[in-house]
């Protein structure tokens, strides 16, 4: 099964292994549906329609675990937010989902495996941020939230000039603090080295 193999390779590394457990507990005991659309380019969370509209994961043609991981992070904030805030903070979610894909790839990158990265100015903006925040989402030591907050901008701008994540489509939280961004990241790699 393709998808158990994703999900084996996430809970491999830590902070997959982490959200899995986390998520699983969020779902008390609840099923948690993952699908595969091959006549989309796209993962997504939410509603699908295969499985009576249930809430879930669907996976596009590029499924990898660095997808998986990516839409698990969505879930996993869906979990821990009302709907009003889910909604008014999406691409607050994005950009979290998006770095803990990037440090995910990283971690297989150094355990010798070779994810497929596409390379994007969101992607690159996203990257930056490894100079601010560590692979938990804790501020760098020397780093300040000024500096934090204008990588933030950065990506914003990238994000909002493609018509995928328009501001329109795409809300950003600009009321909370930078670092809470990085909160479910945070908590799902606090044990991890």
């Amino acid at each position: 099964n393709e998808i158990g193999l994703l999900l084996d390779k996430i809970v491999s590394t830590c902070m997959g292994g982490n959200l899995y457990n986390k998520l699983k507990e969020k779902m008390n005991g609840n099923t948690f549906y993952i699908s595969i659309d091959s006549n989309s380019n796209n993962g997504s969370f939410g509603s699908i329609e295969s499985a009576n509209n249930s809430v879930g994961i669907t996976l596009g043609k590029q499924m990898d675990s660095s997808q998986l991981l990516h839409e698990m992070m969505h879930a996993y904030r869906a979990y821990n937010e009302t709907p009003e805030t889910y909604n008014a903070s999406t691409l607050n979610g994005e950009i979290e989902a998006q770095y803990a894909q990037y440090v995910y790839n990283k971690k297989l990158q150094e355990q010798g495996d070779t994810p497929v990265i596409v390379y994007n100015a969101r992607r690159a903006a996203i990257i930056k941020l490894e100079v601010l925040i560590d692979h938990k989402g804790n501020l760098l030591s020397g780093r300040t939230i000024n500096e934090l907050n204008k990588q933030i901008n950065n990506i914003l701008t990238a994000f909002n000039r493609t018509s995928t994540y328009s501001q329109s489509k795409y809300k950003y939280d600009d009321s909370r603090e930078p670092l809470s961004n990085f909160s479910n990241l945070q908590t799902i790699t606090s044990d991890c080295p």
